[in-house]
């Protein structure tokens, strides 16, 4: 109980100091922006105020500038996943407002495209994009993180 108090805290003082009227510009604004949203929720959907889930969200937003470690990239990134991450990082670039649906309908068109299931593409595109491939819903998770980092690091790790 007492680390979710201290999170609260961290969230307000974070959000203080920063006008709500302006979209957050750093991934940690981002972040915290994000958890302010879906800490309400916690408690209704997943039945309790600081499961793993939680942490899990908190983590791989406020890290998502870590490298992936190279076991991971060795694991995930297989001649497929590397051909429908690049065509993805593509289909990425394009979306325009970055929102949860644009996101999803580009992942779904690139699934598509690759005749791929959808852990054969979300594992890999974690693992470049968080450095894990365990995360909170994918497409709010990539919204969060922003177009420009999401593709970015699909390129320089899918290769």
């Amino acid at each position: 109980m007492r680390s979710l108090f201290a999170l609260a805290a961290a969230l307000w003082l974070a959000t203080a100091a920063t006008p709500q009227a302006q979209a957050p510009a750093t991934p940690e604004a981002k972040a915290v922006a994000f958890l302010l949203k879906e800490v309400p929720k916690w408690r209704a959907e997943k039945g309790c105020a600081s499961c793993h889930h939680n942490g899990d969200a908190a983590r791989a937003l406020f890290y998502s500038d870590a490298s992936p470690a190279p076991e991971l990239l060795a694991a995930q990134l297989t001649s497929e996943s590397r051909a429908a991450l690049h065509g993805l990082a593509d289909r990425f670039a394009a979306v325009e407002p970055w929102v949860e649906q644009g996101i999803q309908s580009a992942f779904e068109g690139a699934l598509k495209a690759h005749s791929l299931k959808m852990p054969k593409l979300a594992m890999p595109l974690r693992a470049v994009v968080f450095g894990t491939t365990q995360t909170p819903a994918l497409y709010p998770t990539l919204a969060a993180a922003g177009r420009a980092r999401v593709v970015e690091r699909i390129r320089r790790y899918a290769g």
